[in-house]
């Protein structure tokens, strides 16, 4: 009689063992994929950021002046009232043209500069259009988010129809050092060009006792110059990565009131942050709605006013940073 011939296997404990080897293998190997893709979303992030500020430049080269940052927080930008002191839209609306956006800013170009009316279906189409430039991919898409509250005062911009989502920004322009927020603006168009000293006109901030003073980049009805960054562009910032609370990431709503209106908005926290704080890594459930931060892990990214991006750690000097916001008050920095 014939003896059976066994084929080899695998035992249980041989097919245990390699899965576990497998196991530590991918757990070795996983962080380093998961920061070879941060460092590339950091990338992308510092790239977008790049082209922001040297749109900022670009501007300021073809207007003599950097924008403005519109009327207030509760209007929206007037598509036929060009890109200085009588725009009531925001910084981010004066580059579009310059972010190849500027089709976005031709369809409403023969709108009567005078109307409060005509603007209001295309501010509801400019703040629901997702554009990927004003999103930081490290922490979220650009998308049109959903306005968490309908009820809400600003679901219904000054010169736009009511919206139901709005895009998100995660750049926010330098307002200096000094906390500067001039409130909702003038209620009409025709209270905001009112002359000076005209009864009536609305007291913009270089207009009240004492002066509203400002010490960064871009405030509310201000058309900053280069040669009034008297510390020099490659020692002050211009825009830069701001602060989120990672529980408001997806929608627009009360509950974080630096990040619900968009970047188009005027003279607001959504778009104009301080560098009174220290910059932060986002952290759930902790709410900073004026000052820089990210979702990146060691730091964020900077826009200086010389066009470069830099990577500022989150450990920086506190005074080194607030320094780096305001354009004029002669201390050197090193950094």
């Amino acid at each position: 009689m014939r003896d059976r011939e066994y084929t080899r296997g695998f035992t249980l404990v041989e097919l245990l063992v390699v899965i576990a080897i497998i196991g530590i293998l991918i757990a070795l190997l996983l962080p380093a994929v998961q920061a070879a893709r941060e460092a590339a979303r950091r990338l992308e992030c510092a790239n977008r950021l790049k082209q922001i500020s040297v749109a900022a430049l670009n501007f300021e080269s073809a207007h003599g002046h950097l924008p403005s940052g519109g009327w207030g927080y509760m209007w929206a930008p007037h598509p036929g009232r060009g890109f200085g002191l009588e725009q009531p839209g925001g910084w981010a609306f004066a580059i579009m043209h310059y972010i190849e956006q500027g089709t976005m800013v031709a369809a409403g170009a023969n709108t009567d500069p005078q109307s409060d009316l005509e603007p209001k279906p295309y501010n509801k189409a400019l703040y629901e259009t997702p554009c990927t430039i004003w999103s930081c991919p490290s922490r979220r898409p650009a998308e049109a988010y959903p306005m968490k509250d309908t009820t809400w005062y600003v679901v219904t911009p000054i010169l736009s129809d009511t919206l139901s989502s709005v895009i998100l920004s995660d750049f926010g322009a330098n307002g200096g050092d000094i906390v500067g927020s001039w409130g909702t603006g003038p209620n009409t168009l025709r209270i905001g060009d009112l002359p000076r000293g005209t009864p009536g006109a609305y007291p913009w901030p270089e207009e009240r006792i004492p002066p509203l003073k400002h010490t960064g980049i871009v405030a509310a009805r201000t058309c900053m110059m280069l040669q009034d960054i008297t510390d020099g562009s490659s020692n002050t910032y211009l825009v830069g990565e701001k602060y989120v609370d990672p529980d408001a990431y997806f929608h627009a709503a009360p509950d974080d009131l630096g990040d619900n209106q968009g970047p188009y908005t005027a003279d607001d926290r959504d778009n104009v942050r301080f560098t009174l704080w220290p910059p932060m890594q986002d952290r759930p459930g902790y709410s900073n709605t004026r000052g820089f931060g990210s979702a990146h892990p060691g730091g964020l990214n900077m826009g200086m006013c010389d066009g470069s991006v830099r990577s500022i750690p989150y450990d920086i000097d506190s005074l080194v940073h607030q320094r780096l916001g305001n354009r004029e008050d002669g201390n050197s920095v090193d950094f």
